[in-house]
């Protein structure tokens, strides 16, 4: 907008200026040239060092004043040890503030979202007011492609009215022997890595990862993608390569959100994620072609899907596609199709596999919590054959327990919106005027930690907080309020597969409960521990206990979660 606006403008001057004396072109060229970037220079510092301190509409807000007379706060984004850590100190300064302001790069102006009115007012009651930012969708789509994820407006209205079906609690239903398989099989892989070395501890991070990931692929596109196999499978090392980036490719996805550097940067770590991208796209493209093909036959000019893929029962994500959008008005390419396979791949996998992970480590830090999960699952659940439907959903503290690493430890980091027009939010006293394409952000632990909402004990563990009858119900009203639990955002947005995400958590925890007593196998500083070492450390640690984290756009293990397993007889 601002090049156009200083390209009008310099056209205009420039015949004003050289039409009277007109010579040769080069006049036109040199003069348009040296009034544009003049032009551009005078509002660009009136942008960067002017507006968002003396004009700006917003700079009357809370917000931290110490930042880079350029960068803003960027540069403490880049040091610092986790995503949150940044956020949860402007928020511990301003628990009451609705809203929290600071400039990131060239002093550009982000709103963090800090109270439960101001998220509800984002994400529920001006919802399609907001969109995802540009440099969010590239970031995102890079990974999860387009789909029901970067969609806005009535298109996201449509495409989510139409996957609802395959995310119904009545087929989700359906998946849960499928949960069970794998589950069982990620605990055949934890007894094959103990034949070898019995008394070492197992990074679990990965084998989630690669639990997780299997599941998706049988609900998704209902094949065996093999993942937990000792090698792992094409999927997961793609995966690997894509989400678990070396320190210079992670700089390099930071650089990409301001600057578009993909396409051309001819550094190995961009190659490798370049190439990774790619081959994850050419073999879902190969599964849309080859699922067509065996649907409709050989390709008549009316489309006929053959019987057996007609029937409502256990079809996977990528069937009902075809068979519900390969006809009419609107129908689906072959790229539309790949752009919702990818969102469930990469965000169905990558952040259960985060949750399942502080959850085993928040049981070896509570040995307590893991006893009395042991005990609700022998009770509830007696015989020892796979949990049905029905037995997950009786075992209340179990689903009390994930809410809690969910609050604890929100996958997601990053919930960026930005409003298409000026508007203003009525969550602040006065209401506050937002311009247009100005940065929002959400950022789940802001409200999961805020003592307002959750009461001082906010940053403490606590499972029975969820039970109806408990102090904090009382208390502190906010926490019962169900935009006060942001870890799968909320609102006509909210993510489309939380049911399949928490059912398979409980299946895949109650496999290893029940099975497994699992120990501590990490030092103070979140290393592995060697033999016969033992780290005596516990919850003084806090909630991370000794484990570093990663600066990533979610939240995970700098050097994972090393956990020593005891089979229970």
């Amino acid at each position: 907008m601002k090049s156009r606006l200083c390209a009008l403008l310099s056209t205009v001057e420039t015949f004003a200026l050289v039409y009277p004396n007109y010579r040769t072109s080069n006049d036109f060229i040199l003069t348009f040239l040296a009034l544009y970037i003049a032009q551009y220079a005078v509002l660009a510092v009136y942008n960067i060092f002017i507006y968002p301190f003396y004009r700006s509409p917003l700079r009357h807000l809370p917000g931290p004043k110490n930042g880079n007379i350029f960068f803003g706060q960027t540069l403490d984004f880049v040091k610092a040890e986790g995503p949150n850590d940044l956020l949860l100190t402007w928020m511990r300064q301003n628990p009451d503030a609705p809203i929290i302001r600071y400039l990131h790069m060239a002093n550009s102006e982000w709103l963090l979202m800090n109270s439960v009115q101001a998220c509800k007012e984002v994400l529920q009651t001006k919802c399609y007011a907001f969109e995802k930012p540009a440099w969010f969708r590239r970031v995102v789509g890079e990974i999860a492609g387009v789909g029901l994820v970067n969609t806005e407006g009535d298109e996201h209205r449509v495409q989510r009215k139409l996957l609802a079906g395959p995310f119904s609690l009545s087929n989700i239903k359906r998946l849960v022997p499928g949960f069970n398989d794998k589950a069982s099989e990620l605990s055949a892989r934890i007894v094959s890595t103990m034949k070898e070395n019995p008394d070492e501890p197992i990074e679990v991070a990965k084998i989630f990862s690669q639990t997780t990931l299997d599941i998706v692929g049988r609900a998704a596109l209902g094949v065996e993608l093999g993942s937990l196999s000792t090698s792992g499978s094409n999927f997961s090392n793609l995966y690997q390569c894509i989400l678990d980036q070396p320190p210079a490719g992670q700089v390099i996805s930071a650089i990409n959100m301001f600057i578009p550097v993909r396409n051309w940067l001819p550094l190995k770590a961009n190659r490798d994620f370049v190439h990774a991208t790619q081959e994850v796209r050419r073999l879902l493209r190969e599964a849309i072609r080859e699922r067509k093909r065996v649907i409709f036959g050989n390709w008549d000019e009316k489309m006929v899907p053959k019987k057996e893929y007609t029937e409502e029962e256990g079809r996977d994500l990528l069937t009902f596609m075809i068979h519900e959008k390969s006809e009419g008005e609107n129908k689906w390419s072959d790229e539309d199709i790949l752009g919702h396979l990818l969102n469930f791949f990469a965000a169905g996998h990558e952040t259960t596999a985060g949750a399942l992970t502080w959850a085993l480590l928040t049981l070896c830090l509570h040995p307590t919590i893991q006893f009395r999960l042991r005990a609700e699952i022998n009770t509830q659940i007696p015989h020892s054959n796979p949990p049905s439907y029905t037995d997950l959903e009786s075992l209340r503290y179990m689903t009390n327990f994930i809410k809690e690493v969910l609050r604890c430890y929100s996958p997601s980091t990053l919930i960026p919106r930005t409003p298409s027009s000026t508007l203003t939010l009525t969550c602040t006293n006065p209401p506050t005027v937002v311009p247009a394409s100005t940065t929002i952000l959400l950022n789940p632990a802001i409200l999961h930690f805020n003592p307002t909402i959750w009461g001082p004990d906010a940053e403490v563990f606590n499972p029975e907080r969820w039970e109806s009858d408990h102090e904090s119900a009382k208390d502190v009203l906010g926490s019962r309020d169900p935009y006060a639990l942001e870890a799968f955002a909320n609102g006509p947005r909210i993510c489309i597969g939380r049911m399949f995400a928490m059912l398979e958590m409980k299946s895949v925890l109650v496999e290893l409960i029940r099975n497994w007593e699992m120990n501590r196998g990490w030092g103070r500083d979140g290393s592995r521990l060697r033999d016969g070492e033992v780290c005596e450390g516990g919850v003084e640690e806090g909630l991370m206990g000794g484990v570093k984290v990663q600066n990533f756009i979610t939240l995970k293990p700098r050097n994972g979660v090393w956990v020593k397993f005891k089979k229970i007889d």
